[in-house]
């Protein structure tokens, strides 16, 4: 008797185990990244608008270790805005004067914190809401996938905030690199239209 005690004990350790380890392992895999993870540098058409202002271009987005880089790029070749978005904020390296003051500063390091998903970094502050996810910390996101796990929707999330940013992110191929994103706000004239070019 004692014998087929100890046998069934140690079968049924064994499939808690593995219960215990599958959760886990599908818990790694369903937490989601930001498409810039490979390395690679991804280069978009872009239309950047803020009130009157337009610029359009090549935009670059490229994560360099910690750091993301991005550097909106006129058809013709000089730089028209060039920057870092670090684990303390926006560094520019280059931009017009109009993108340098504070309020305009502090609404591009929200969207482009939103764009590259940045917050996606700090896996312990992600929690698994249904069909999404959320993104806890000082500036919130909530983060929706679709059927194949892939990003198709990023806002933010802050209660009291009349800055709330929205990326929707277009696929057409079988891969995580959006083909199209789009950022707009709710009560701010501010939008960033993307299309990748293929490489």
């Amino acid at each position: 008797m004692n014998f087929l005690s100890s046998r069934l004990i140690k079968v049924i350790l064994f499939f808690s185990f593995c219960t215990l380890f599958g959760k886990t392992r599908a818990q790694e895999f369903l937490t989601p990244n930001s498409f810039l993870d490979s390395g690679k540098p991804l280069v978009y058409n872009a239309v950047f608008q803020y009130k009157e202002y337009s610029f359009s271009g090549l935009m670059v987005l490229k994560k360099q270790e910690e750091d993301y880089r991005v550097v909106l790029l006129s058809k013709l070749g000089p730089t028209i805005m060039d920057f870092l978005l670090t684990e303390n904020g926006l560094e520019y390296i280059t931009a017009p004067e109009v993108m340098k003051k504070k309020i305009v500063a502090n609404l591009m390091e929200q969207d482009f914190d939103l764009l590259v998903l940045q917050k996606l970094e700090d896996e312990q502050k992600i929690r698994n809401k249904g069909k999404g996810f959320k993104v806890k910390g000082k500036q919130p996101i909530k983060i929706m996938l679709d059927e194949e796990a892939r990003i198709i929707e990023a806002k933010t999330n802050k209660f009291f905030s009349i800055l709330k940013s929205r990326a929707l992110f277009y696929h057409t191929n079988d891969d995580a690199i959006p083909d199209e994103i789009c950022l707009s706000h709710k009560f701010v004239k501010m939008k960033i239209e993307m299309n990748l070019l293929r490489q």
